[in-house]
């Protein structure tokens, strides 16, 4: 991305801080940032929300951050803490149990929640509607920057006309994923590599006299090791690696998922939300900062997405630089 030459007669409005990205941590940024009183321009390349359950958990230290940011009350009431965790064998057999009910970590809340990431991004986006100072400009992404020792300049274009504007930030923090536009806009390379280890999550809607399995369970079997759990409002997260030789086409058939769901839940009345298979990646940016432009969450770093950490690392991102 070359520099940044500002389109003819037109204004080019100032803002503190530009946002790329308004997923849960570009979100939650912006929120924390309009909470400070800082002046906030948010970008979102899509003009409608995904509406796909991708995240699924937080954590205590989430919910504290959360709360900084005034929302707790609106996300508390819309997820679920489950209150035991199970261990178990390939044959079902339980062989441990975490009583997270009785678990504190000194945070002020359970240690472990679980969420619809769709009603959890409205709650945040919802939220920059209490600061006059924040805006959020969604179908628009950016097509390029550049920075000197006062600001950033940023070009911004709107997805569907094509119609280009220019936007002055003091500085501008990319939170815009894997995929970063905004590392890739200052050169920064990621080091890392990805496990040869893919894995079929499943997310569905099933009716509570159709789940089989009513705790969160870890199934430790080195067949076929599984995670699987009920969630927030009546949804339940299930997620199976693959084995060698299977593809992504053959796990994600109907058929395959049927049977893989049933001991946990009646296939036949759950609806499949989502099915997709991804792989482990462990990638770092070599630096997270590039004069006045920041990387959080995915486009500074990307973990195997256990227990929520992938997310809750880049909402401690957001509440460390806010």
């Amino acid at each position: 991305m070359g520099s940044v030459q500002p389109p003819d007669r037109q204004a080019v409005q100032e803002v503190d801080v530009a946002v790329i990205g308004c997923g849960p941590v570009g979100a939650l940024t912006a929120n924390l940032l309009g909470a400070r009183g800082v002046r906030t321009l948010v970008v979102e390349r899509s003009a409608t929300a995904h509406g796909q359950p991708r995240a699924f958990s937080c954590d205590d230290e989430a919910m504290r951050i959360y709360q900084q940011a005034g929302l707790l009350d609106e996300i508390r009431d819309a997820t679920v803490a489950p209150p035991l965790v199970e261990y178990v064998n390939g044959a079902g057999r339980v062989f441990a149990r975490m009583a997270l009910s009785e678990t504190d970590f000194g945070y002020g809340h359970a240690p472990l929640r679980f969420f619809d990431q769709p009603r959890l991004e409205h709650t945040l986006r919802t939220g920059l509607d209490r600061f006059p100072h924040v805006q959020l400009s969604l179908g628009t992404e950016m097509a390029g920057l550049t920075q000197d020792e006062d600001g950033v300049t940023v070009l911004l274009s709107d997805v569907a006309t094509g119609q280009r504007r220019t936007v002055r930030a003091r500085y501008v923090l990319g939170c815009d994923g894997a995929r970063s536009a905004t590392r890739a806009a200052v050169r920064i390379p990621l080091s890392g590599a990805s496990y040869a280890e893919p894995w079929l999550a499943v997310s569905g809607d099933v009716p509570p006299d159709a789940v089989r399995v009513g705790d969160t369970r870890f199934v430790c079997d080195w067949r076929r090791p599984a995670f699987v759990s009920p969630g927030a409002a009546g949804s339940y997260r299930m997620e199976f690696m693959l084995r060698p030789g299977e593809t992504e086409d053959e796990m994600r058939r109907p058929e395959t998922v049927a049977a893989l769901v049933s001991p946990y839940v009646d296939p036949d009345r759950f609806t499949v939300t989502r099915a997709v298979v991804y792989t482990f990646h462990h990638l770092i940016a070599r630096r997270w900062r590039e004069g006045r432009v920041f990387l959080l969450g995915d486009a500074a770093h990307q973990m195997p997405p256990f227990m929520g950490q992938g997310l809750c690392s880049g909402l401690r991102d957001a509440a460390n630089l806010s």
